[in-house]
């Protein structure tokens, strides 16, 4: 293997500028962030295929956090653990333990916000918890021989399956946050993510109130390979409800839940996998009443 590998060609683009150019020029680039997920596939290195791997590390706009009144911006190239550490005040309690759980210290260290999201194959637990947030997603688009970027909400990143809709000349730039602070938030992880996520199941809730009364209620569900939802015929109908819900209140969320994943995933489903899904988004639910008798 190693004697028919070939040596790939490492573009360094130090500015938006720079990216373009270099998008232009290259045919099927290699979007290179972190590297925690990259480096870890044995499919990567060595190959024997010519890559083009554009490194993203060192663009400026990508790497900074900035404030305003109503919203956090955070750049696609900031690792993990920096924006634990400079979002402890700001971030929504949901983003800091979905990080939090997301690898140990040096994963987080070198895990990147844009790489984690557009890992190709694989939706991770962080994606849930800004999609449960209404969080939005900037991507920058090669057009007409230059970057366009638009924002956009996280959840149209993905297809319902999961599969990262985004092409090659498609870069992730950053994310926004809401200053808003959830009334409530959770999520539940069951299963190991990284080495069996054909069995695991993500689930993540934010639920806003105003006057006692439910305003924005977010749920989604992640089979990391296979499934990524956040019904918005659920948000609808929860909106104006009351907590603790009602046992048919209850109800009615798990089953529209499970329609969706039958609509999603028709067959071949694993039982584990669909039964832990079902158990998380009950726990959720549990968790939510009991914040509303607190």
């Amino acid at each position: 293997m190693l004697d028919n590998s070939k040596s790939a060609t490492i573009h360094t683009p130090r500015s938006l500028h720079d990216l373009g150019a270099t998008l232009q020029r290259v045919k099927e680039p290699t979007l290179f962030a972190g590297g925690t997920y990259l480096m870890h596939s044995s499919s990567f290195y060595p190959c024997d295929s010519h890559r083009d791997i554009v490194y993203l590390g060192e663009i400026s706009e990508f790497k900074r956090i900035s404030r305003n009144d109503r919203t956090l911006e955070i750049g696609s190239m900031v690792n993990l653990e920096h924006i634990m550490s400079a979002g402890k005040q700001a971030l929504p309690n949901l983003i800091l333990s979905s990080i939090a759980n997301s690898g140990t210290l040096l994963i987080r260290r070198q895990s990147t916000l844009g790489g984690t999201l557009a890992i190709p194959s694989r939706r991770m637990a962080l994606s849930g918890a800004l999609a449960s947030l209404d969080a939005e997603v900037q991507v920058y688009t090669l057009k007409n021989q230059r970057l366009v970027s638009a924002w956009k909400p996280i959840s149209s990143l993905y297809e319902r399956n999961g599969t990262l809709r985004l092409s090659s000349k498609e870069i992730i730039g950053g994310v926004r946050i809401s200053d808003e602070k959830e009334s409530f938030s959770s999520q539940m992880i069951a299963g190991d993510i990284m080495r069996k996520p054909e069995e695991s199941a993500i689930a993540s809730l934010a639920c806003f109130e105003r006057e006692s009364l439910i305003s924005r209620f977010n749920i989604s569900l992640i089979f990391p390979e296979t499934l990524f939802i956040v019904p918005s015929d659920l948000t609808l109908q929860m909106t104006g409800m009351t907590i603790p819900l009602k046992n048919s209140q209850m109800g009615r969320v798990r089953r529209l839940m499970e329609e969706h994943v039958d609509q999603v995933v028709r067959s071949g489903l694993p039982h584990l996998q669909r039964e832990r899904g079902r158990r998380l988004i009950e726990a959720l639910l549990h968790s939510l009443n009991i914040h509303g008798l607190s």
